[in-house]
């Protein structure tokens, strides 16, 4: 039977097999890419493109790897 649980869990283990790696360039960048399209393009930052460019960059892969620490203390919680 398929149920939230036992959908969840497969989801958790593919995640868990396919890499962090994977897992965070995946998340991590397409959070940095939405998020600096919003910046870039919507607002008047105070400091160099290069700079606000690498600190997004930054921050998308920071929260690509909490990210990828939260879906594994679920996972340990599943088993």
């Amino acid at each position: 039977m398929n149920n939230k649980y036992n959908l969840q869990k497969e989801r958790i283990a593919k995640i868990k097999k396919e890499g962090a790696l994977k897992f965070i360039l995946k998340y991590g960048l397409s959070f940095a890419l939405l998020f600096g399209i919003f910046v870039f393009f919507f607002s008047k930052p105070p400091i160099s493109n290069l700079i606000l460019g690498a600190l997004i960059i930054a921050g998308g892969l920071l929260f690509g790897v909490l990210m990828w620490f939260f879906m594994m203390w679920l996972y340990k919680d599943y088993k």
